[in-house]
């Protein structure tokens, strides 16, 4: 990082007040927030028996449209209704809680790009295979968005901006 992407980062965080989630969110590269998250037994239970699954060499996604109950934000939040939530699954097969560790935040890393995108209303597990520590991160992020258009899920990119930015990144590295 050069000395004025540093210097326009250091004055953005502290003389005009943005965090960092938000420098990311301007980026294009937002974390997965944990409203995205599912949490509940019940959720992965129903979006594993009443889901379709798409397989790609070092993760397997599992979809399902999930009109049970639309979610609102909580009283008092300005945060928009959550409509996509996502689960991981790690088996130890992939490894120690160290390994397993790292497969979740490299998958989450992978999909947060494409959240914004996905159509809403689903959720989505994905299921790590022990290949997913190997795999290069721009082929795993490759792999995740195949799957998502291989689904029917992934919405076209919006008008005036860059097409498949995450995909562009991926190529140039």
């Amino acid at each position: 990082m050069c000395n004025i992407k540093k210097w326009l980062r250091h004055f953005l965080i502290s003389k005009a007040g943005l965090s960092p989630a938000t420098l990311a969110c301007l980026k294009g590269r937002a974390p997965l927030k944990r409203c995205y998250s599912l949490k509940k037994n019940r959720d992965f239970q129903f979006t594993y028996r009443t889901g379709k699954s798409v397989g790609g060499r070092s993760c397997t996604l599992v979809y399902v449209h999930d009109h049970r109950r639309p979610r609102k934000p909580k009283n008092g939040s300005l945060a928009p209704a959550v409509n996509v939530r996502v689960g991981f699954s790690v088996s130890r097969k992939v490894g120690n809680s160290v390994m397993r560790n790292r497969a979740k935040r490299r998958l989450r890393e992978a999909l947060s790009p494409y959240l914004v995108r996905i159509r809403p209303g689903h959720n989505l597990i994905v299921i790590a295979k022990p290949q997913v520590l190997e795999e290069p991160f721009p082929s795993l992020r490759a792999q995740l968005a195949s799957m998502l258009k291989k689904a029917g899920l992934l919405l076209p990119a919006p008008e005036g901006s860059e097409e498949s930015g995450p995909d562009r990144e991926a190529a140039a590295t």
